[in-house]
């Protein structure tokens, strides 16, 4: 759990426990080689400390704020794990509201890992969380930068509308990390108010990256 040592500060270790199965490996597949770190399973153990700065006006539906959130993982043998590595993360979201009832929200994320992690620990580009637009996992590797920003409008009583864009990239080095070619998403969404005490919204986008993959979002709460 966290710990509140100040306002809008909590501190806290969290600790981190997998088994991971692979009963079954592609003979056409990148595993069957056994050249993968993790292409047999195994189990990771490890646990570090966690630095979280809160300021956001709600949990669900931030207009203002800020949420800054850092963390340090060590995953070793000694923990039990079959793996040595371990994993830094930085995710910073700031909302801004406008003139217009709107609100811009955006999002920095930040992951490095160093030592030998299994290809199922790696930084992941993608998902109905980061950068719609790519599957989850489509990029992955051991290092990872991304910046995506959403402006939310009211549409119409309970409704409302999102417009959303993403750049980002992973790579083995930190020192290539932003030298390489980047990804880049865009879309937009409509939202249904489901709860209005919390401000719960029913999610429903679309995003496109580059390539021209079009992949549709239906979930719960917002993005970010």
């Amino acid at each position: 759990g966290l710990y509140q040592f100040s306002p809008n500060w909590y501190a806290g270790i969290r600790y981190w426990w997998d088994d991971y199965k692979i009963p079954r490996r592609d003979s056409a597949g990148l595993l069957i080689e056994n050249t993968v770190t993790g292409h047999s399973g195994g189990v990771i153990s490890g646990g570090g400390p966690l630095l979280t700065y809160d300021s956001r006006d709600h949990i669900f539906f931030p207009s203002k704020g800020l949420f800054i959130e850092t963390e340090f993982y060590i995953n070793k043998k000694y923990f039990g794990s079959d793996f040595n590595f371990t994993r830094f993360s930085l995710d910073a979201k700031a909302y801004i509201s406008d003139n217009r009832k709107g609100v811009w929200a955006l999002n920095v994320y930040l992951v490095s890992l160093s030592g030998k992690p299994p290809f199922q620990q790696l930084a992941l580009l993608g998902g109905a969380k980061r950068m719609r637009g790519y599957f989850e996992g489509r990029y992955r590797d051991r290092n990872l930068w991304m910046f995506q920003a959403e402006y939310r409008f009211p549409l119409y009583r309970r409704t409302g509308g999102v417009a959303f864009g993403g750049v980002g990239n992973v790579s083995p080095s930190v020192q290539t990390l932003f030298s390489q070619k980047v990804h880049l998403t865009f879309g937009a969404g409509v939202r249904i108010l489901l709860a209005e005490k919390d401000h719960i919204n029913l999610r429903f986008d679309v995003g496109a990256n580059e390539q021209g993959e079009v992949f549709p979002y239906l979930t719960v709460a917002e993005a970010f």
